[in-house]
Formats: structure tokens, sequence, C-alpha cells
């Protein structure tokens, strides 16, 4: 089974893709769009000439899983369409048979991921559980398990804030 790595556009600014020289590394085009700096820029390039970073495109079925599953862990406000996509891609790719790594530093990418039950890696190593998130209203106080859809304290109509309330283990294997 080929092991294969999709990357976030954090992972693509630094040199994390070299400490890996027989790596596989896939993301989407709208990942790619996000490296605007010029060293970021060659680097990207670089692994693309040499084919060892690919571009893919994930399916609409991984996209929706993708959805529920941010809804579930309450990332679904804060999760970025570039972000659902390469989790989706992951996804895809882990369902095609491939033993798949994402690698990020993005929190809500990462908790999602670790909802529908991909390996991940944050070479910050920031993330080391899955979050479990509360919304809380910094206004009158009322709190609530999930963030409401709309983002608004369903009591005073203020945008709720969330915040952590219960971290369960995962496996990050790495920095």
């Amino acid at each position: 089974m080929q092991h294969v790595f999709v990357v976030d556009a954090g992972v693509l600014f630094t040199g994390w893709l070299n400490r890996h020289p027989e790596g596989v590394f896939l993301t989407t085009d709208s990942i790619l769009e996000e490296v605007v700096n010029a060293p970021s820029r060659r680097r990207a390039g670089t692994f693309q000439s040499l084919d060892r970073l690919r571009a893919e495109a994930p399916d609409s079925r991984a996209m929706r899983d993708v959805s529920e599953a941010a809804r579930r862990t309450g990332d679904y406000g804060v999760l970025s369409e570039s972000d659902a996509s390469l989790i989706a891609l992951a996804l895809m790719k882990q369902r095609e048979g491939f033993s798949v790594t994402v690698v990020s530093n993005d929190l809500a990418l990462l908790n999602t991921a670790v909802e529908l039950g991909l390996q991940v890696i944050d070479p910050t190593g920031r993330f080391r559980r899955k979050i479990t998130w509360e919304a809380k209203c910094p206004a009158c106080g009322h709190e609530e398990r999930k963030a409401p859809n709309d983002g608004l304290c369903p009591v005073c109509g203020t945008p709720m804030r969330r915040h952590a309330v219960r971290k369960r283990g995962h496996r990050n294997t790495e920095r």
C-alpha cells in the first residue's frame, strides 16, 4: 500500500517536505493558489517538476462527508473551502486504498480529519488531541454544545465565540 502525505499550504511554506525524501505529496489547486511568496512557490514548483507534489480534486461524496464531520466537531464555521477540499482529497485517497497522512498546522482542519479517522501530523506540535468545541456568548454568557448555524446567540443575538471544552487522544506521530 503506497503512503501519501496530503499537505496544506502552511507545510509548503516550510522545509518539511525536504525531511521526507521518499515522500509522495498531494494537495489541491486551491491550496497551491495560497502559496504566494517566491521561495515557497519555487519549492512547490521544484517538487511538482520532480513529480513528488501533485494537485488533485476530491470527489463530491468526500466533500459531503467532510461537511458532515465538520458540523459534528464544531469546525464547520471556521473551515475554509480549501481546507475542506484538502481533507476530502485525503479521505478519497484513503477510500482508494492508499495509506494517508494529512499534514497541516490548522487546528480545525486537523480536528475534522481526525473525526474522519485520518492520520494527521501537525509540524508545529500544537495539535495533540481531538478538540471538542463549545460556543459561548461573550455578552450574556449563554453556552451551546455546538455553535448555531448563523453563529449568533439565540438569546441575545451577539456573535458567539467557540472554545475547547474537552480533548480526546489521537495519533500525531511526528512534528
